[in-house]
């Protein structure tokens, strides 16, 4: 354990933490050292609400300065030199740079993560977070990815952002956690860092979670979201004449593909409908039958057909194939069925005047 007498906990937590953000250590003698936090001079309230916390270890308040570096001035504070500061030097500072242990990161508590957060952390689009670790190698980043995981329970990743430098990314479940955790240690100057925005739904206003993406909490939404957008675009007069224009132009060209594909799509529906469809249509007929009008339509799309199928003798031989095919079947399966045949072919011979003798089923017509 380390002894960081005379610092009280809240001031351990904020030097821990800071350290691993804008905080900086060095060294006046080999027994004693600075804690200096630098800020740009917009964050001078909050590096004023930092100094409060260690004024106790300073001789004056922060002061705004030219900044040599980014932004034209900058807040900035330290320490006096004491021996503790020199202590903490050395067990973070092992070989002359900030380097992440596994002690640092036991000693650190939700306090000392909220002041990593506010010195490093950036709320993106106010619902993803990323602390900048620039510093860091990646060895140190799989320590404290494992620390937010096992200590805080925040799953977390990195990446290299376009400077080559690694970053700390929250996702958005995970960003609302830590949010949440760090709030009672915030800064009243600082409360923008914590602007949560959650995305809501726009079809039921609920808030969008993960998994889900987009602007649509469920499937139901979403399928609702498409349907008034579908609406909204079909009732523009010129995207309804866009649609049919698109609608013909590809009607033309796939004409021959658009047939076959409805051809075989009748075909399999007559193959496993053919009893159903014949039951509906006898007793359609049955009901108009004695109709003129449909005498007249019916035989005319007769005639219609069966010229469009002669047009087309392999279609022709194919749907012959298959009617003797079936028929075939019935004549081996289906002793009722000869029996009806028998009975059709008696009635017609007795019609005919003939002897009531069959010689074969299969040779006499129907």
């Amino acid at each position: 354990m380390w002894d960081l007498a005379p610092l009280n906990e809240r001031q351990i937590q904020l030097v821990l933490g800071t350290l691993l953000g804008d905080g900086n250590l060095s060294r006046t003698s080999g027994i004693a050292g600075v804690y200096n936090s630098t800020h740009s001079s917009k964050q001078h309230e909050y590096n004023l609400a930092k100094y409060q916390i260690l004024s106790e270890f300073c001789n004056n308040p922060p002061k705004i300065i030219v900044n040599r570096g980014y932004g034209k001035f900058s807040s900035r504070w330290y320490t006096r030199s004491l021996p503790i500061f020199a202590y903490l030097y050395t067990l973070i500072y092992p070989n002359g740079r900030k380097t992440v242990t596994q002690d640092w990161l036991e000693h650190l508590t939700t306090e000392g993560l909220a002041w990593w957060y506010l010195d490093d952390g950036t709320l993106c689009r106010g619902r993803k977070a990323t602390i900048a670790t620039n510093s860091f190698n990646e060895l140190e980043l799989k320590l404290l990815v494992q620390h937010l995981r096992v200590k805080r329970g925040l799953e977390t990743s990195y990446f290299l952002d376009k400077r080559g430098y690694w970053t700390l990314f929250f996702p958005p479940l995970t960003t609302r956690a830590l949010l949440q955790l760090i709030r009672p240690f915030t800064p009243p100057s600082m409360q923008y860092k914590l602007a949560w925005a959650p995305r809501l739904c726009t079809t039921c206003g609920n808030e969008v979670l993960p998994p889900s993406r987009g602007s649509s909490c469920s499937v139901a939404c979403r399928r609702a979201t498409r349907q008034k957008a579908r609406q909204k675009y079909e009732s523009d007069p010129i995207n309804r004449e866009k649609k049919a224009q698109q609608a013909r132009r590809h009607y033309l060209e796939n004409l021959e593909q658009l047939r076959a594909r409805g051809r075989e799509t009748a075909q399999r529906y007559r193959e496993n409908h053919r009893a159903e469809m014949r039951q509906r249509g006898h007793e359609r007929y049955q009901q108009l039958k004695d109709d003129p009008a449909f005498r007249v339509q019916r035989t005319e799309n007769l005639r219609r057909y069966y010229q469009t199928v002669r047009n087309d003798p392999e279609r022709w031989a194919a749907r012959r194939a298959a009617a003797n095919a079936r028929r075939n079947a019935l004549r081996r399966n289906d002793p009722a069925w000869r029996e009806k045949q028998i009975q059709r072919v008696r009635e017609w011979r007795a019609k005919q005047a003939l002897p009531p003798t069959l010689s074969s089923v299969s040779s006499t017509p129907a």
